[in-house]
């Protein structure tokens, strides 16, 4: 079952799809009770109309991270993984220790660091793996909307992942400002923030 899994998956990444490759993997593993169809229904979403607005209403994500907020750390500690958390290509990532690797990922913030504000200005968090390291996200709030999220809260996103000893960073979780490099987002509370 589990090859049968991979190979839908790839087919689904070969074509473009990501999100519809997280959804039929969440389908078949029965974490969802989300259809394809739905889910290439919800990517397209209604995008705010107002101008330079990169905060697309009614996104949606195959899990639904308002299940989660407001658990405490207690209440999760000692699992694995929460039902609905996908967190294998930043995990793949990591043991490859890979370098500018596109990964998308629906995981808990851990914490929130204060923001960059050198240079390019970036929001940045931790995010909380299963395997109990943690991951930068360094999120430019010049080229996006700032993300209103709190440790606990369950996070989509998608982005480059670069990794170090400290367990990776993932950046570009924008929208992508050049025909060279892929864009990314954050999804959170029903909002693609990009």
């Amino acid at each position: 079952m589990f090859s049968a899994r991979a190979k839908l998956v790839a087919d689904a990444r070969r074509a473009g799809l990501r999100l519809a490759a997280l959804a039929i993997l969440l389908v078949s593993l029965g974490l969802t009770a989300c259809s394809n169809s739905s889910l290439t229904a919800s990517r397209a979403g209604a995008q705010d109309q107002s101008p330079n607005s990169n905060i697309q209403t009614g996104a949606q994500t195959p899990f639904d991270p308002s299940q989660y907020r407001g658990q405490s750390q207690a209440q999760t500690q000692g699992q694995v993984a929460s039902p609905g958390l996908y967190e294998d290509e930043v995990l793949a990532a990591q043991n490859n220790r890979a370098v500018k690797v596109e990964v998308t990922c629906t995981t808990r913030v851990k914490k929130l660091l204060p923001e960059d504000t050198r240079g390019r200005r970036h929001q940045k968090f931790l995010l909380g793996l299963s395997n109990g390291t943690t991951v930068l996200v360094a999120h430019s709030i010049d080229s996006a909307p700032y993300v209103p999220i709190s440790p606990g809260d369950v996070i989509t996103l998608h982005g480059e992942y670069i990794w170090n000893a400290k367990g990776g960073l993932i950046h570009w979780t924008h929208h992508s400002d050049s025909p060279r490099h892929e864009g990314g987002y954050i999804d959170f509370n029903g909002q693609r923030y990009q």
